[in-house]
């Protein structure tokens, strides 16, 4: 059976910002935005599984050693085409089901990499909550 696009291949592909090396997502990015867009964290599994097949569709582009990923003009028209539908990503993923099926090559990450990002969004987070807590006022 030929491999199908999935919920997570569009989830990703949602997570993913820029367009150029300068401009690309960090992985803490792509696991910052993919929790702010579905209030769940990737696995690594996931996440590593989604970004080669991106890659392989020419639909993501990365750089493993400056650790970005950013989006090509075909990935940036899949990833903002608007949701009609009951599903998260409705549309993101109808579009992605209109490609040949995905080439589900595994994107290498160096031991640690996605653990470490995992608890730089966690702290990152933390440090976002306590700064709008001190900005709330206090009851006198």
């Amino acid at each position: 059976m030929a491999p199908e696009w999935t919920f997570t291949d569009a989830w990703v592909l949602r997570a993913i910002n820029g367009s150029d090396l300068e401009s690309g997502s960090t992985l803490t990015d792509v696991i910052a935005a993919g929790d702010f867009l579905n209030r769940a964290i990737l696995l690594e599994n996931e996440f590593t599984e989604a970004v080669g097949s991106l890659v392989a569709a020419g639909l993501a582009e990365a750089e493993p050693t400056a650790g970005r990923y950013w989006l090509t003009d075909a990935g940036r028209d899949l990833a903002h085409r608007r949701d009609r539908g009951p599903e998260m990503f409705h549309g993101t993923l109808s579009g992605l089901c209109q490609l040949p099926p995905p080439v589900r090559e595994v994107w290498p990450l160096a031991p640690g990499e996605f653990p470490r990002a995992v608890r730089d969004w966690h702290e990152r987070a933390a440090q976002l909550t306590q700064a709008m807590r001190a900005r709330r006022p206090q009851p006198p």
